[in-house]
């Protein structure tokens, strides 16, 4: 390697990348890839000794068309390139100091309604593991890359509960990343009705050998199980998330309910369990946080029209220190 090339942008981000992917998971090597491309493109033939604030600052202003989320991953990478590139003493001090994440917009949070979910249960889908999946999620709050992954044994009927040990990404088996998210979700009797009707579809199909990626990124661990949520043409995991998205899509447009992301399911789980009255804490270990946070910013929304009748039940409550009293208050 020339002296000169040593400095280059491109050379230090590429040296970057092949020394650290190994520390990551596969989803999120897959997603550095493409943007890495992006911003290389923008910076790689610069020396790396002469990238100033003013630069990173243009970068941020000729991608403006990018969603501030795109270009504050951007920035954490760009990040990680000076810091590589500090630590190695190419340079002194990273150009990105002092420049901030930029405000995302607030994340999407679009639950289904009482009403939709019945519309739900009762049309049918393409495939019966993609509607089964979905309306677990809705009743258990369970991530898609979660359900995704759910193996027969998992399900315990006895104790009415569902392991969550592992998640399927981008057809990559790996643990959880919290502690929190590895759980035990208990199960209500719709929830455990929807798991028994699927295993009645599942019937007599094979068990299959997959490897699970441990946190370390390095230790691969073997299991052979039946999958619970499999693509049913073929028996086996779902191999590409575009077949189940337009089955999704496709099922919502017959059963008349708008269109959303599958995702909204977890959602859905959250709002409808908090109007319901369902104690805080319980949701919060039902989705696997650790705090009310994200249950609070991301998860819950107010559906007006299942909640309770409110006013009536003010009313009732207020009703009582009236009646208490032995004259009517003028």
């Amino acid at each position: 390697m020339k002296c000169r090339d040593k400095f280059l942008f491109r050379t230090v981000a590429e040296t970057m990348f092949e020394l650290e992917k190994g520390t990551y998971a596969n989803s999120t090597i897959k997603a550095w890839r493409s943007k890495l491309k992006r911003i290389v493109t923008f910076f790689g033939e610069l020396d790396i000794r002469d990238i100033v604030r003013s630069c990173i600052l243009r970068y941020l202003h000729v991608h403006n068309d990018l969603t501030n989320k795109t270009l504050n991953e951007d920035l954490t990478l760009i990040r990680k390139v000076f810091t590589f590139a500090v630590g190695d003493r190419l340079i002194t001090q990273s150009p990105v100091d002092g420049i901030h994440n930029l405000q995302n917009a607030p994340i999407s949070c679009n639950p289904f309604t009482l009403n939709d979910i019945t519309r739900l249960t009762h049309q049918a889908a393409a495939c019966s593991s993609v509607k089964n999946g979905v309306l677990l999620a809705c009743h258990t709050g369970l991530r898609k890359s979660e359900w995704l992954a759910l193996v027969v044994d998992d399900y315990d009927p006895v104790k009415r509960e569902l392991k969550v040990e592992r998640a399927c990404v981008v057809n990559h088996f790996k643990r959880p990343k919290t502690t929190g998210s590895k759980r035990r979700i208990q199960l209500s009797k719709t929830a455990q009705k929807i798991i028994e009707n699927q295993l009645s579809l599942i019937f007599g199909l094979a068990a299959q050998e997959i490897h699970i990626t441990e946190n370390d990124q390095k230790t691969r661990t073997k299991l052979t199980a039946k999958p619970l949520f499999p693509n049913l043409d073929t028996g086996k995991f779902y191999q590409k998330d575009k077949a189940i998205d337009r089955t999704f899509k496709n099922w919502l447009v017959t059963a008349n309910v708008d269109h959303r992301g599958a995702s909204q399911a977890r959602h859905t789980f959250a709002s409808q369990a908090i109007l319901s009255g369902a104690n805080l804490y319980w949701i919060r270990s039902q989705l696997g946080h650790n705090t009310l946070d994200m249950l609070y910013k991301h998860y819950s929304k107010w559906i007006e029209e299942d909640a309770k009748d409110y006013p009536n039940l003010i009313d009732l409550h207020f009703q009582k220190a009236a009646n208490s009293v032995d004259k009517p208050i003028l």
